[in-house]
């Protein structure tokens, strides 16, 4: 499950610390940082603060993301305080182990409730119960499994296959995994990714689209709006395409000083063309694979698949990213763009691919490994490239915190006798990086591929 609660917070070094569940009591005079004081109804767990007075309380069954949650501390000397103001739970697993903020997490190998093969609800794993439906038969789109590096997606026709949730989606960061079924360019006709409603804007729209999605640019790819055609719009134009049938991992956030929006594909920062002003959605009902719920434009539907919608209702700072980046990249077999390099990180920023130490070897990235923060574990793992050969699999010893990650060099896959021991090699070279124990694996060559001759 990923839908348990924690509370972290800071105190006294090494102070014992008790939580209960707190029940607010609507007196504005004590509250403080926007929580309501209120009082413990309810004793939940214990945490133990460390030296620099920082604790948390993970894996909490009897809490929902949001609950108030009081909290007492107790020193070395028996002194108590009570803390000044309530807390409020958050989930305790999130993408890259990254919960704070987080409104909606679908992800297509959990949660995933079907008549058949059709999907008539995807649950959102964030804790807040933001699930995505459909009721219309003729609308369910389709379950696939292992189809993504092992992973299921969820497959929409293209024709009127939509599902979507009452609240949830926010424009400050979001992410998709989607697969095209058709190469998308600027002459590809316009498909809805992902769309949200949008309070504040003219015609309640947002969007993350596909091809000629609004016309404000004259060779939109992919681009990112709010309201009518006079509000906000970020894209990514001209001859760039994205081939059909590969897998893309899309994300959109605010930037830094949150009057922009910045686009990204596989780690990429592609946009390059904006209009409008700055507009921005929280927690809004949304759409996958069509146009927003209160849209009064046409539907625009999404011909492809999805395996992972990710939103939240801040700004993902770069840690953050790079820790939500690395945890898609890893479970969908994804090479995160290296034209600068760009480290595969885990839930605890620990380095799993040194890009930089690696620099000859970013090529066809995949990993397999563990991380129960993001609810990852990737058993076996080839990277989705096309001239990817090897797969690796059925490690003996594949705890929490245990990575194997490897690249090659994109050598030529032809046969030497340069640099063999006995007979030939296949000229390209393969870095293996390994953290924690993983133990024994499995590595396959597929040596009938035409790549090798």
């Amino acid at each position: 499950s990923a839908t348990t609660a924690a509370v972290s917070g800071t105190v006294c070094s090494g102070c014992l610390v008790y939580l209960y569940r707190a029940v607010a009591d609507g007196d504005a005079s004590d509250t403080s940082g926007g929580s309501d004081y209120g009082e413990g109804v309810e004793y939940i767990v214990p945490a133990i603060a460390d030296g620099a007075g920082d604790w948390t309380a993970s894996g909490i069954t009897s809490l929902n993301p949001g609950d108030e949650v009081s909290a007492i501390a107790i020193d070395g000397s028996n002194n108590t305080s009570e803390f000044s103001a309530n807390m409020t739970a958050t989930t305790a697993f999130g993408p890259g182990g990254v919960t704070t903020d987080l409104g909606l997490w679908l992800r297509a190998d959990i949660g995933v409730t079907t008549s058949g093969v059709d999907v008539t609800n995807w649950a959102d794993q964030s804790g807040y119960g933001n699930d995505a439906s459909q009721a219309a038969v003729g609308q369910q789109p389709d379950l696939i499994a292992a189809s993504v590096n092992g992973n299921p997606v969820i497959d929409f026709d293209g024709g009127d296959d939509v599902i979507g949730g009452t609240a949830g989606a926010s424009s400050h960061s979001y992410y998709v995994v989607v697969v095209p079924d058709n190469t998308i360019s600027s002459a590809s006709p316009s498909q809805n990714v992902f769309a949200f409603d949008c309070a504040p804007c003219v015609s309640d729209v947002s969007f993350l689209g596909f091809g000629a999605a609004t016309g404000t640019f004259p060779d939109e790819v992919i681009t990112h709006g709010h309201g009518g055609s006079a509000a906000w719009r970020v894209a990514q134009t001209g001859g760039t395409t994205y081939t059909g049938g590969s897998p893309v991992l899309l994300a959109v956030r605010s930037n830094v000083s949150h009057d922009g929006t910045e686009i990204y594909a596989d780690g990429l920062r592609i946009d390059n063309a904006v209009a409008g002003t700055f507009l921005s959605a929280t927690n809004e009902a949304y759409s996958v694979a069509a146009a927003n719920p209160s849209s009064p434009y046409a539907p625009e539907y999404l011909d492809g698949k999805v395996a992972e919608v990710i939103s939240y209702s801040g700004r993902a700072g770069d840690a953050e990213h790079q820790r939500i980046q690395g945890y898609l990249a890893i479970k969908y077999g994804l090479t995160l763009d290296q034209a600068v390099a760009y480290d595969y990180v885990r839930s605890d920023d620990t380095v799993i691919w040194d890009a930089g130490v690696n620099g000859s070897y970013n090529h066809d990235i995949a990993g397999i490994g563990r991380d129960d923060a993001s609810v990852l574990d990737q058993t076996a793992s080839q990277s989705i490239n096309p001239d990817a050969i090897v797969t690796i699999s059925g490690a003996s010893s594949q705890d929490d915190g245990d990575f194997l990650v490897w690249g090659n060099d994109d050598a030529a896959t032809t046969w030497t006798t340069t640099g063999s021991p006995v007979g030939e090699r296949l000229q390209r070279t393969w870095r293996v990086d390994e953290t924690g124990e993983i133990g024994a694996v499995t590595v396959a060559i597929d040596l009938t591929l035409s790549l090798i001759h």
